[in-house]
């Protein structure tokens, strides 16, 4: 049973968030938008 959980995307001051339930890519795609442009980026939960 998975539990929701808040996961940040984005770089440095710049990010995004959704609450999820489980295992989710860190991607553009998924989190629908680029919140650090030509960033690299990564997932962390908040």
């Amino acid at each position: 049973m998975s539990v929701p959980t808040v996961v940040r995307y984005g770089a440095d001051t710049r990010w995004v968030q959704k609450t999820v339930n489980g295992t989710v890519p860190c991607t553009n795609a998924f989190f629908g938008t680029d919140p650090a442009p030509f960033v690299v980026k990564s997932c962390r939960v908040a």
